[in-house]
């Protein structure tokens, strides 16, 4: 007998699941707890047109890699840096205003900038996006030696881009990808809507591809 409706509790809580008919698999949602790991005891419950019913219960263990991704850049960030470096260079920086220089400001574009969206990028790929045959540990390997200079030099940038359409190219041909996301920007990578936009791009099909495995 055909199934007619599916009962699950997942993290605690009941869903009822709907049957996709393009695919035939049954569908539910539930909330993702807001820490790194969960080890969930599942419960599914299918009931058929005789209503007969079986249950299922399995164990599955979820791990969540939680990244840090700065999408709300500002031209007032980028102006406070301009103003840093004008006092630093007429020798009227205060000290409070040298601890401020030290903080990860928005306005810059840095070494640890560019080490966060490569772990960023290394992360996802590694968990989530094995899929991609042109993605590996290697092919991102290149991208070690921008953490060696303090700023990122143009191939680093062009690389960077590279990879980012192959990943908006993946994330649509699996129905992963948001269509009021922005467009992969273009060289010269000098404004901060681009870094924005090259950020915004990787945590939404991050994020959206956390829900697609879950």
């Amino acid at each position: 007998m055909a199934i007619t409706s599916v009962v699950g509790t997942i993290y605690g809580q009941t869903t009822n699941f709907t049957r996709d008919p393009t695919t035939g698999k049954w569908v539910g949602t539930v909330t993702i707890p807001d820490h790194k790991g969960y080890t969930e005891q599942i419960t599914l419950t299918a009931t058929n047109s005789d209503r007969q019913t079986g249950t299922n219960i399995r164990e599955k263990i979820y791990i969540f890699i939680l990244l840090s991704f700065v999408t709300d850049r500002s031209a007032e960030d980028v102006a406070r840096i301009k103003e840093l470096i004008q006092k630093f260079y007429l020798g009227i920086i205060t000290e409070a205003e040298l601890a401020e220089w030290q903080t990860d400001l928005k306005g810059a574009l840095n070494k640890s900038d560019i080490t966060r969206i490569k772990n960023n990028f290394s992360t996802a790929i590694t968990n989530y996006f094995s899929q991609v045959a042109t993605y590996s540990d290697d092919d991102l390997s290149d991208l070690d030696s921008i953490t060696t200079n303090e700023f990122p030099i143009q191939e680093h940038l062009q690389y960077l881009l590279n990879h980012l359409d192959e990943l908006v190219e993946w994330a649509q041909s699996h129905d992963l990808y948001e269509y009021d996301l922005p467009g992969v920007p273009d060289m010269p990578l000098n404004t901060f809507s681009s870094w924005n936009d090259i950020e915004t791009i990787i945590e939404r099909i991050y994020l959206r591809t956390i829900d697609h495995h879950i």
